[in-house]
């Protein structure tokens, strides 16, 4: 599986170069905003999703940016804030 930087997401795909999970996010003028998460039912229960919001993360320190969660899923898993 690869995750791949496209625009404001960060998307992971299969050996097939299938999308198999998503995360957004927005940016405000020193937030990244993490507003929806997205897997694909049949590669649930692998942790894709904290991948994915964890490359937001890392991205958002490289960037010297804060974490909203707005996302249900990033709220449930890291907290309204980071």
């Amino acid at each position: 599986m690869i995750i791949k930087e496209e625009g404001k997401s960060f998307r992971m795909y299969d050996e097939n170069d299938v999308m198999i999970g998503e995360v957004t996010y927005l940016v405000y003028d020193n937030i990244y905003e993490i507003n929806h998460t997205f897997v694909d039912p049949n590669h649930r229960g692998q942790k894709i999703g904290d991948k994915l919001i964890l490359k937001v993360i890392e991205k958002a320190g490289k960037d010297n940016k804060e974490i909203v969660y707005t996302c249900s899923y990033a709220v449930k898993k890291f907290g309204n804030k980071k």
